[in-house]
């Protein structure tokens, strides 16, 4: 089983108009990252105990307006990645239970740039459609790989062959991961002279991702460089947005969304054990003179997904029946103020 885990992303943005048609902005936000971690001495080990991947995205932007109706904008983003993956390496199976298993860190941090661009069109004052594109960027992590707890009889097991371990092992590794390419459309309408309704949808190029290619510096019988299939697939992201105005002082909102897996059953495991996914938004504003306060809350499920492979078993490759399900809970605090 999983353990609960706590997310706390901040985010910034501001924008500064110069003139009627110029607008100059900046955003600091996270939107890519992962976590999930697992019991260590669960049937997950040998793949995954904790896997967690940080981005940082700082954005400043220009968005100019050439026609009443019309606005272009375009940024290009500073992006610095983190990660950290955590597992065990399976000595007590190779030595028939002779020795523990060892413990296995393999952290990396990569920075990297990326663009994106969008236009908003309004042909008339109830209807706005707008289109954005995100660029794929690949991150290219250097970083370390530790492993530790290497038992006196996992050490001895390479002698023969004249291999030496020692109680650790530590080395340079190289591995890379891409951002995907996005494209988002989204069509806003007023139904009602204090009602709004959004459609949105979004394509994500995630075939980008075919293979996770671990390259180590130092190798021996046991640590070599890694090639693991993934084979993602592009996806679809539905959502479905309303705002009705309450007063001038009070706004209610909510909304719907759908997301597709990337991950095929066949690739699927502990690492990022993710479904497709569908959830619910309820969010409230106020605002008072310059000063608005927003507060949002997501209910954030997952389809049961119950996948028939071999990535809980790396040492024999043996097949094995698992059943992944998840449920997040989001909250969202938001303040403004226009100067």
């Amino acid at each position: 089983m999983d353990k609960t885990q706590d997310f706390y992303i901040p985010n910034f943005f501001s924008s500064i108009p110069v003139g009627d048609d110029l607008v100059f902005g900046l955003g600091v936000y996270s939107p890519y990252g992962l976590g999930t971690e697992w019991d260590e001495d669960g049937i997950t080990k040998y793949t995954a105990i904790k896997s967690e991947l940080k981005t940082i995205f700082i954005t400043p932007a220009v968005a100019w307006k050439p026609h009443p109706k019309i606005s272009i904008g375009a940024g290009v983003s500073y992006i610095y990645a983190e990660t950290e993956m955590i597992r065990k390496f399976p000595f007590s199976v190779i030595t028939n239970g002779l020795s523990s298993d060892a413990d296995v860190e393999l952290t990396g941090e990569e920075q990297n740039w990326g663009w994106t661009a969008g236009i908003l069109a309004k042909p008339t004052d109830n209807l706005s459609l707008g289109f954005s594109y995100r660029s794929e960027t690949i991150l290219k992590f250097k970083g370390d790989m530790d492993v530790d707890n290497i038992s006196q009889v996992a050490q001895g097991i390479g002698q023969p062959q004249g291999v030496s371990l020692a109680s650790s092992y530590q080395t340079d590794v190289e591995f890379e991961m891409p951002l995907p390419q996005r494209f988002s459309f989204g069509i806003n309408y007023k139904i009602l002279p204090n009602l709004r309704v959004e459609v949105d949808y979004e394509r994500v190029l995630w075939s980008a991702f075919g293979c996770l290619e671990v390259d180590l510096e130092d190798e021996n019988m046991f640590f070599s460089d890694l090639k693991i299939k993934k084979d993602w697939r592009d996806t679809n992201v539905f959502k479905l947005g309303t705002e009705l105005q309450l007063s001038e002082s009070w706004a209610f909102r909510a909304g719907s969304f759908y997301y597709e897996t990337a991950i095929p059953d066949k690739t699927l495991d502990p690492m990022i054990p993710e479904n497709d996914r569908y959830g619910f938004t309820l969010g409230v504003g106020y605002q008072i003179g310059d000063f608005s306060v927003d507060v949002g809350y997501t209910d954030l499920l997952s389809k049961p997904r119950t996948v028939e492979n071999d990535e809980l078993d790396p040492v024999f490759g043996s097949l094995s029946k698992t059943r992944y399900e998840t449920h997040v809970h989001q909250a969202a605090l938001q303040l403004s103020y226009v100067f």
